[in-house]
């Protein structure tokens, strides 16, 4: 709402302006001129400083109601109660133009564009008319406005052009004419002029009404004796720290605004500008206000968010304190109350320091910095992260209770955290730490083992991730505690990363579809959890290119690739381990766990996916879930649309972020987590906070193999876990073949999958898998259109157990 501020009741100077009742009066660009219009049909040029007047302006036969200057002072015109116009030369006062027979009614305003090549002019004909300074022919149609018009404004910018009409205001965009409206004052809209920066607008009103209101604020003028009740000009000095204004008792008013009010209209600037993400300029009005009210929070609350826009996070943090302490003792009790809404940086930095903590539970205890090179185990890892950027912006915006309740620091940590795993066949000469240890890897001579990690690193560098992960260099073989742990918590590791990439040695560029189905990484046993446990897998080729070209952002769910990985009853019919190979190292550890172990592992951990989500789902909803999904007919054109099925999420903010290319945006949706993606389109910028008319959606597209159970045979996730150290067949084994191939069954028969609900929470489980969204728009009700991104949109559920966010529907697509 609006606020109502008093100002100095006194004037400063007043002038003997006219015979006749004051209508209009405007500052000249030098600050040293002024030009005044008057009942008595006369305008005059005045000195102000010595009061006296330059130049009386003759030539209209009625009333002079209005007048404008132009920015440059070249130009001045005036327009009368008979509807006519006459243009004047800014420096001498000489007429230009005869009178122009511009309007039915008298002219009530005039105001020039901002780049001179347009005059304005509204009349009590409800017409405001746009003329051409060079012809003073009239431009397009004029603007009806359906109420007479007292006054009109271009803003600072010229793209807007305001008009107070007999009872609201009109905005108008002067490009395209696309208009907004509201009531103004209680009775009429007599005067309105923009500030300085064009972010506010001022507005007076009649003798029922007769205040100055700045939208968003209130300045009441009524407790002036000496002013008339009626306001029929208003403007601002150049200097914004006067108002100067006119009315029926045929005076000028000079209204000194007091620093308060002054540091309120540059807060509100300031505000305005961060709107805009201008943060040099909110920056220095923030430092205007505390030159103005230096015990001012809120400026200090402007300064932190300008420097935070500007990345200055060290800065903003204290200027944040600095804020503290001005709430602290402020000796207004509400503004001290308003201190319990914020919090302690101390506990920012433990909120922060526990959830690294909690991401490093399920990551290695050593990582390779792709960005430095260098081995860091977790206390190095937590000291680099407290130097970044990412860290001081997270603890410079953590500054409110609601804030550690949002999840902000969880996110920015495990995106900070990210890590990559590498997959690949031990070759003769590998890394290990002691060789690496204390060193850039990068700066190393690069051979055999040493050449494959710097690749490596170099590939998750680019990706775009920090940290990384080879088994070979990144456990300290020295440690028995630390090769047990390693070897206990390998599946979680490889689970919990964000890319694991499989490099394949013996796999040529260029090369043939096929060629992985050969690779000797498909025949060494530990790959079966390198492979399973992460959500994406991407394959290199020796040459560390894609394999087979592909780009896709996950191999793993890629049918043609996943074929050529060899199935788990395929693998042990067919591969019979030389007598002779042994692991040595970290692989003579793998040993112990033994094949069956991992087969036990690899059901284990689906009963286990089953069991979790049987308590904290009810089964019944999922049910009701696959019920809802299982009625969706398949995909169908018609009346030139396509009829799509899909689970559908609601698009609740799209932003962007410095640092972020120009078509880059952040999106985030009900129930997924938060996406970044790239289109060539220009997307509305919305939050719950400000929502946008326009309906945007993330939807899965259906395919009902979700439904089905898997068939292990041709969608093949097992390999044995060991490099063995001795002979074996088949028929050694102590697992009956037929158990790979029955999901529904644990090695020796324990059923897992006979529950009626079993269907549903195997669905669900599907769907917390990555998938391809499509990004639509709503055009019409029921009816949206495809928004083209440059890569493929990889979504993720956040929390497979509420089914709520997601909404099983059929959209129409153009």
């Amino acid at each position: 709402m609006s606020e109502v501020i008093p100002i100095t009741s006194t004037p400063l100077r007043k002038f003997k302006v006219h015979e006749d009742c004051l209508n209009a009066v405007a500052v000249l660009p030098d600050k040293r001129r002024m030009v005044t219009a008057s009942r008595d049909k006369t305008l005059r040029l005045w000195d102000l400083k010595t009061r006296v007047v330059l130049k009386k302006m003759e030539g209209h036969r009625n009333s002079v109601l209005s007048l404008a200057v132009s920015r440059d002072g070249q130009l001045i015109a005036s327009g009368d109660g008979g509807g006519y116009l006459i243009i004047w030369h800014g420096e001498t006062g000489k007429s230009l133009t005869q009178p122009i027979d511009a309007h039915s009614k008298w002219i009530s305003s005039l105001e020039f564009s901002p780049d001179g090549k347009v005059l304005a002019s509204g009349s009590f004909d409800k017409l405001t008319k746009l003329w051409n300074t060079k012809t003073w022919q009239q431009q397009a149609d004029p603007i009806r406005c359906g109420n007479n018009i007292h006054c009109i404004r271009y803003s600072p910018s010229g793209e807007l052009l305001a008009i107070a009409t007999l009872y609201n205001i009109q905005i108008y965009n002067s490009g395209t004419r696309e208009r907004a409206s509201f009531r103004g004052h209680t009775n009429w809209n007599t005067s309105l002029t923009w500030t300085p920066d064009g972010t506010c607008l001022l507005t007076g009103g009649d003798s029922i009404d007769p205040t100055i209101r700045e939208w968003d604020t209130y300045i009441n003028l009524a407790a002036d004796k000496n002013t008339s009740s009626y306001t029929t000009c208003i403007t601002f000095s150049v200097d914004g720290k006067h108002i100067l204004s006119g009315g029926v008792d045929e005076m000028i008013s000079e209204w000194a605004v007091s620093n308060d009010i002054i540091s309120k209209i540059f807060a509100n600037r300031s505000k305005a500008k961060l709107d805009k993400m201008l943060w040099k300029n909110a920056l220095l009005d923030a430092q205007k206000v505390i030159e103005l009210n230096s015990s001012s929070h809120i400026a200090y609350q402007l300064m932190h968010a300008a420097l935070r826009g500007l990345q200055c996070y060290d800065e903003a943090i204290d200027a944040f304190t600095i804020m503290l302490s001005k709430l602290d003792h402020a000796p207004e009790a509400h503004v001290r109350g308003l201190r319990q809404q914020y919090i302690y940086r101390s506990q920012v930095e433990n909120a922060i320091q526990r959830a690294v903590w909690k991401e490093l539970e399920y990551s290695p205890l050593h990582l390779l910095n792709t960005s430095t090179g260098l081995l860091c185990d977790r206390a190095a890892q937590m000291s680099t992260f407290k130097t970044s950027a990412e860290y001081k912006e997270l603890l410079s915006s953590t500054t409110k209770h609601s804030d550690l309740q949002m999840g902000l620091i969880t996110d920015v940590v495990v995106k900070y955290f990210r890590c990559v795993l590498l997959s690949h066949r031990w070759e003769e000469t590998e890394a290990v730490l002691p060789d690496i240890q204390d060193k850039v890897v990068y700066e190393l001579n690069g051979l055999g083992g040493i050449a494959k990690l710097q690749s490596f690193c170099k590939v998750a560098r680019d990706a775009g991730y920090r940290w990384a992960w080879m088994d070979t260099c990144c456990i300290d073989k020295r440690s028995s505690t630390e090769v047990q742990e390693s070897v206990n918590s390998m599946f979680v590791w490889y689970h919990h990363s964000a890319l694991t990439i499989v490099y394949l040695s013996d796999v040529p560029p260029s090369s043939q579809p096929g060629a992985l189905a050969r690779s000797v990484w498909n025949e060494r046993g530990w790959t079966f959890q390198e492979f399973v446990a992460p959500k994406v897998v991407i394959f290199y080729q020796r040459d560390w290119s894609l394999y087979l070209g592909n780009r896709s952002p996950n191999h793993k769910e890629l049918p043609a690739i996943m074929r050529e990985r060899t199935g788990p009853g395929d693998l042990l019919s067919r591969y019979e381990w030389r007598a002779g190979e042994t692991a040595v190292g970290i692989e003579a550890c793998h040993h112990f766990a033994g094949r069956c172990r991992v087969l036990i592992i690899w059901h284990l951990w689906h009963h286990a996916t089953f069991s979790s989500l049987r308590q904290t789902m009810h089964t019944n909803r999922a049910s009701e879930f696959y019920e809802q999904l299982e009625q969706l007919s398949a995909p169908r054109f018609a009346n030139c649309r396509l009829h799509l099925p899909c689970i559908s999420f609601r698009v609740m903010e799209v932003g962007r972020s410095r640092g972020l290319a120009q078509d880059m945006y952040y999106m985030k949706a009900e129930g997924l987590n938060d996406l970044l993606i790239t289109t060539k389109e220009p997307l509305p910028l919305f939050s719950c906070a400000r929502p946008s008319r326009r309906t945007l959606l993330l939807v899965r597209p259906w395919d009902r193999y979700l439904l089905e159970a898997p068939d292990l045979a041709e969608q093949p996730d097992f390999t044995d876990d060991t490099e063995s150290t001795g002979n074996w067949r088949e028929s050694e084994s102590a697992v009956d073949d037929s158990q790979l191939y029955n999901f529904k069954t644990f090695p020796g028969g324990s059923p897992i999958d006979e529950e009626p609900d079993s269907r549903a929470l195997r669905l669900m489980v599907r769907l917390g898998q990555p998938f391809d969204a499509f990004l639509l728009a709503q055009k019409h009700i029921g009816e949206y259109r495809r928004i083209a991104s440059d890569h493929n949109i990889v979504a993720q559920v956040k929390d497979i157990t509420s089914v709520d966010n997601m909404d099983i529907r059929t959209v129409e697509i153009l």
